[in-house]
C-alpha cells in the first residue's frame, strides 16, 4: 500500500455550532502518525439545503472514466433534481434529471463520460433554485489526444512535412513508434533515460510561444519563433522599440554561428518579420 492514496469518509450526527475537528492517522508498519486540525461550523438549515459539489478521484479525466460528484440535500419532502455537463463555451452535452426520497444526507450521481472529446467541463446540479457547480477536464492519452497533434506539427523545423504528416495520420501505436523512433535517432545520449534533443527542441517551442505568440497565430509559427527554435537563444539582443523614421525592429546576434539576424514591425502592431537574412 506503499505511496497509495486511500479515501473515505466518517458520518457522525452533532448538533448546530462551533467545533473542531482533528483527525489522526496511524501507519501500522513504520508507527508513525500524522494529525490534522480543522475549525467548522455547522449550521442546520430549517427547510431545504443543497451543499456544493464534491469531487470524487482525479479533476482531470480520461475517455473511459466515469465522473463521480457527491453532494448533500436535505428537504422535508420528496424533491427532483436536474443534472447537466457543459463544454467551456456553454454548449450542453449531457443532461439529466433524478427524483429523491428526502430526507436525504448524501447522494452520489454516477455519469459515464462515453468518448467526449476533450476539453474543459463544467458539471451542474440544481434543485428548486439552488444550483451547485463544478469544473472538471478530460484528457486523451498523449497519442490519441489534440496536443499530439499540435506537438507533431510543431517539429517542422526539425522533420520533413510528409513523415509529420503520415504520422498524424497513423493509429495511437503507431504515432508512438514512429515519434519514439524519430527522436531516438536525435538523442545525443542514447544510454540515458533522457533524450536531450527532444527536451531541448520543445523547451524552444514552449519559449516561443509563450514570448512571440499572439492571439491570432502561435508563437512557433512568427519569424521570431521559427528563428529561435532553430538556432535558440540569441547571444545578445538588440531592441529599437521606438524610432522616429522607421518601424521599430531587433537585431539578433548569434556570434558563435556568425549570424545576424534583423526582425521589423512593419505595421507597428507587435508582429515582428525577419528581413534579413532571407530562407533562414
Amino acid at each position: 500500500m506503499r505511496d497509495t492514496l486511500v479515501e473515505g469518509k466518517l458520518v457522525h450526527s452533532i448538533k448546530e455550532g462551533e467545533y473542531t475537528v482533528r483527525v489522526t492517522v496511524w501507519d501500522m508498519h513504520s508507527q508513525r502518525k500524522g494529525e490534522v486540525k480543522k475549525k467548522i461550523k455547522v449550521k442546520i438549515p430549517r427547510d431545504f439545503y443543497l451543499s456544493s459539489l464534491r469531487w470524487r478521484g482525479k479533476k482531470k479525466v480520461g475517455i473511459r472514466d466515469t465522473v463521480r460528484v457527491e453532494f448533500d440535500l436535505l428537504s422535508r419532502k420528496r424533491e427532483r433534481i436536474e443534472w447537466k455537463i457543459t463544454s467551456e463555451d456553454g454548449k450542453l452535452i449531457k443532461n439529466g434529471e433524478g427524483e429523491i426520497v428526502a430526507p436525504v444526507s448524501g447522494y452520489t450521481l454516477v455519469i459515464p463520460l462515453d468518448s467526449l472529446p476533450e476539453g474543459k467541463y463544467t458539471i451542474s446540479v440544481k434543485c428548486k433554485d439552488q444550483e451547485r457547480k463544478r469544473e472538471f477536464e478530460i484528457e486523451y492519452p498523449f497519442f490519441s489526444s489534440k496536443r499530439f497533434l499540435e506537438r507533431a506539427d510543431e517539429m517542422i523545423y526539425i522533420a520533413p512535412r510528409g513523415f509529420i504528416e503520415e504520422m498524424k495520420r497513423a493509429s495511437p501505436e503507431e504515432r508512438e513508434r514512429m515519434w519514439k523512433e524519430f527522436w531516438k535517432e536525435k538523442d545525443p545520449s542514447p544510454g540515458t533515460e533522457k533524450n536531450e534533443a527532444e527536451e531541448e527542441y520543445f523547451r524552444r517551442v514552449d519559449y516561443a510561444n509563450e514570448h512571440f505568440g499572439s492571439p491570432f497565430m502561435p508563437g512557433w509559427k512568427t519569424d521570431m519563433g521559427r528563428v529561435y527554435i532553430k538556432l535558440g537563444e540569441p547571444d545578445e539582443i538588440e531592441r529599437h522599440p521606438f524610432e522616429l523614421d522607421k518601424p521599430p525592429y531587433e537585431i539578433w546576434y548569434y556570434y558563435s554561428k556568425g549570424i545576424t539576424c534583423i526582425f521589423v514591425d512593419k505595421h507597428n502592431i507587435g508582429h515582428y518579420v525577419l528581413v534579413s537574412p532571407r530562407g533562414l
